[in-house]
């Protein structure tokens, strides 16, 4: 019979109660970084189970945002996140290879918390294997450094794992005294999610075959399910339930429990707990003799197994189907699935034995790094005892230094107004070099603009001119002249934004230009900014959402702040595809207001992004054509410098951009 032991330790403690919509906003938008990385790793953790993919996104983006703010806890959680998502995949060497880093970062870290809940990692990832001695190993020392730390939550996830290593062991008496002193310490702190637990205690009295015990903790661990609206635990304690009443043989209620343990593991897409759960209510229809509806059973488990590449369950699901076969009089079909299991029990076999030879290496490995130890010890003694006599020498250089240094001195001292000379001119000469550095590169962005101006004013400008000579003589229709006209008067926009560009960046360049700060109602400047671009968003069916707050004030230029907002929308609806969304926000930290223009256009490669805010030109086209002058964002970049501020970009090829503009907070 296979068993889902339940939750088993509780790592990185959870919520209360999971809700993934609150989860998901305090991911997205609390400025509280810790608290940004918690809700990731709970996303990450409930999605271990339904979904690998979104699991490890979750923990990327932990990872990324605890790297962003030096938080080594934070991402050794998210490796040992990565490690559970593989785990629960059947993907062993990749989860090992992710806890092993975790451990490892936190060694070098000295971060002891986290190297504990590598440790309970481990233990479980080794309980899950059946390697006792592992899991001993990894139990016990989380609980011996448990000892120094002050999170209780991790004191009970050592004491719990010591439980489950005694139950494996058959110890069943000290099994209940660290699951019950676990309970205790959960009960103490107000923890509410505590089915895990409860679950383990049942597990401890169903291998005592004290079934009624049994049940009833199960029963408390379903009741605690509800209470905490955990759909996972809802699973594992209907299906634990059910593992009872099969061993008391009343096979009906054991089906009605498998089921309903199917129906919350179904709603919560646990694709492994449908598939085990399964292959326990196989085994109770063959039981009750009721070959074909085991078949049935046995068979959609196997197609959901394969997926998951769980051998040990494919074992057992194909022994079923082999039963219920030969149950139903095909022995054929009994015989080949029999054959199919011996391979599934021979590749278990074979994962056992490679396991075994990677923990040889490990050990080996071990005792390789305290070999080197031990011989760095040797080392330092020995070094100490040539240290006297180093110090000695030393005495001795150094006396002869202090009088090299005196004389030193006084030849110094008479050269010292021919060395003064020498750095001034040294000093004029670098001031030269650096002039002629900034003149040359004036020089050359000068070259750029004017070669920018005679391509485009000249093609804008030409097409206005045989346009205006042909619809003198009248060779258009009315038809054609609305649509030419369209299309002239889209240049001619472009046209325009890039003259005013081009006369802002000659302002900037001014010696005496002086931004004027003043009090501006953000929102209001962003719909007016819009209202300039709203026929070519509606044109192509972009919507534009406003969400920054409407009594948002900020200190700013506003020529300036209208000047980039426009830039910035303007290519967010240029590089959108028809159907798309644009989107503006506003938050604010100690230093600066964000300002961040979102669009779900075409997006950059990492070639472009470097190239973007410099002058180097960027030749491209919107998603309808539209041309682009490769001037604004230049521009922008050397507006916000001039009162130090900044603008950045986050993009991905196909999946849009987010700029955002960082402006200095003022006092008015």
């Amino acid at each position: 019979m296979t068993c889902i032991l339940g939750l088993s330790v509780i790592f990185h403690v959870r919520a209360e109660k999971y809700d993934k919509d609150s989860f998901l906003r305090i991911a997205s938008r609390d400025k509280d970084y810790s608290r940004r990385v918690s809700a990731l790793l709970d996303l990450g953790d409930h999605f271990s189970t339904l979904n690998k993919d979104s699991s490890l996104m979750y923990a990327r983006e932990a990872f990324e945002l605890s790297q962003k703010v030096n938080n080594t806890r934070g991402e050794a959680n998210a490796l040992y996140c990565y490690g559970l998502a593989y785990l629960n995949s059947g993907e062993l060497m990749k989860s090992r290879s992710y806890y092993q880093e975790g451990i490892k970062l936190c060694e070098d870290h000295k971060e002891n918390d986290g190297k504990i809940e590598g440790y309970l990692h481990f233990s479980t990832f080794y309980h899950l294997l059946g390697k006792t001695d592992s899991m001993k190993f990894y139990a016990f020392n989380a609980l011996e450094l448990s000892q120094k730390t002050k999170i209780i939550s991790l004191k009970a996830g050592a004491a719990q794992c010591i439980g489950n290593y005694y139950m494996v062991e058959g110890d069943f008496a000290k099994a209940l005294f660290y699951c019950q002193q676990t309970l205790q310490i959960w009960q103490s702190i107000g923890q509410a999610n505590i089915a895990g637990i409860y679950s383990d205690i049942g597990n401890i009295y169903y291998k005592e075959k004290e079934y009624p015990k049994a049940l009833e903790y199960y029963r408390k661990a379903y009741d605690n399910a509800i209470k905490t609206s955990d759909l996972d635990a809802f699973g594992f304690s209907l299906n634990n339930m059910g593992l009872v009443y099969y061993q008391l043989d009343s096979q009906s209620e054991a089906i009605d429990y498998y089921k309903r343990a199917i129906k919350y593991y179904t709603s919560n897409s646990n694709e492994f707990g449908i598939a085990n759960t399964e292959a326990n209510l196989a085994d109770a229809y063959l039981k009750n003799k009721q070959y074909k509806p085991a078949l049935e059973i046995a068979q959609n488990g196997i197609i959901i197994a394969r997926e998951l590449h769980f051998q040990k369950l494919m074992l057992q699901l194909y022994i079923a189907e082999a039963e219920a076969q030969g149950g139903l009089g095909n022995y054929k079909e009994a015989f080949l699935n029999q054959k199919i299991a011996s391979k599934y029990q021979d590749s278990v076999n074979q994962l056992t034995i490679n396991q075994t030879a990677t923990d040889y290496q490990t050990k080996i490995e071990i005792e390789k790094r305290d070999h080197e130890n031990n011989l760095l010890k040797e080392e330092g003694k020995r070094q100490k005892a040539e240290l006297t006599t180093k110090n000695q020498l030393t005495f001795f250089i150094g006396t002869v230094m202090i009088l090299c240094l005196i004389i030193a001195l006084i030849a110094l001292n008479s050269s010292t107004k021919r060395k003064r000379q020498l750095l001034l001119m040294a000093k004029l000469n670098e001031e030269i070099t650096e002039q002629k550095k900034i003149l040359e590169e004036t020089d050359e962005l000068k070259t750029k603009l004017f070669s920018i101006v005679s391509h485009d004013f000249k093609s804008p400008l030409a097409s206005l001119q045989l346009f205006l000579s042909m619809f003198e003589e009248g060779d258009f229709t009315k038809d054609e002249v609305k649509e030419l006209s369209g299309k002239l008067m889209e240049r001619m926009n472009v046209t325009f934004s890039f003259i005013e560009n081009l006369l802002g960046w000659a302002q900037s360049q001014m010696n005496g230009y002086i931004p004027n700060f003043s009090r501006l109602n953000l929102y209001n400047i962003a719909e007016e900014n819009f209202e300039l671009y709203r026929k070519q968003a509606e044109s192509k069916e972009i919507a534009f959402h406003n969400e920054i707050q409407q009594n948002q004030e900020i200190i700013a230029d506003e020529n300036m702040l209208k000047l980039v907002l426009r830039n910035l929308m303007s290519n967010a609806i240029k590089y959108t595809a028809k159907g798309g969304e644009v989107k503006i926000t506003a938050n604010r930290d100690n230093k600066y207001i964000i300002i961040s223009v979102h669009d779900t256009g075409i997006g950059m490669t990492e070639a472009m992004i470097r190239k973007i805010f410099t002058s180097q030109r960027i030749n491209t086209y919107g998603t309808e054509n539209e041309p682009g002058t490769g001037l604004g964002l230049m521009l922008c970049r050397e507006f916000l410098e001039k009162i130090g501020g900044f603008i950045s970009v986050k993009s991905e090829l196909g999946k849009g951009s987010i700029f955002s503009v960082n402006i200095p907070l003022k006092e008015a």
